[in-house]
């Protein structure tokens, strides 16, 4: 993956966090774990902000996920998604959004997804050309990757039981 898509797909997660307002600690959890596990890194101007609001670590949980005061504009976002070039970064931009979205789930919420976190994500689908056929199975790998991911561990199922 090349770094322009490295940083198209960290904004997008980024963004997909903080469409509704703002970002659980099991978003910011989350695109941690995406960034590591997907090599994704900050454009140099992020880089900047965060250090200039007193950010000073590349990769902390609060530097990455809430340290930038400018979210990147959404025609920008789409923009950037439409030129990912090949079948491989779409399909990853659909399933980290996906990911992101769904990580997280307030109580209210009646639905998988509320209202501007659907909003955005038919956005990116639609950005990266991704048919529904193609979505809906995105989700459910993705769906199956998150029942992982949101497995305890065993060292924290034995911190429980012995607290």
């Amino acid at each position: 993956m090349d770094e322009s898509c490295s940083i198209t797909l960290l904004q997008l997660i980024q963004e997909v966090a903080y469409c509704d307002g703002s970002m659980s600690q099991d978003e910011e959890d989350l695109i941690m774990s995406l960034i590591d596990s997907h090599g994704l890194q900050e454009d140099r101007d992020a880089l900047k902000n965060r250090l200039i609001e007193g950010y000073s670590s590349i990769s902390k949980n609060r530097s990455v996920a809430r340290g930038s005061v400018k979210r990147i504009d959404r025609n920008e976002l789409v923009k950037r998604l439409s030129a990912l070039k090949s079948k491989e970064e779409r399909d990853l931009a659909v399933k980290l959004a996906y990911l992101t979205a769904m990580v997280s789930r307030d109580s209210d919420d009646s639905t998988d997804m509320n209202a501007k976190e659907l909003d955005l994500f038919q956005t990116i689908t639609g950005a990266v050309q991704c048919p529904a056929e193609r979505v809906r199975a995105i989700q459910w790998s993705a769906d199956e990757e998150l029942q992982e991911w949101s497995m305890p561990s065993l060292k924290q199922v034995l911190l429980r039981w012995l607290a």
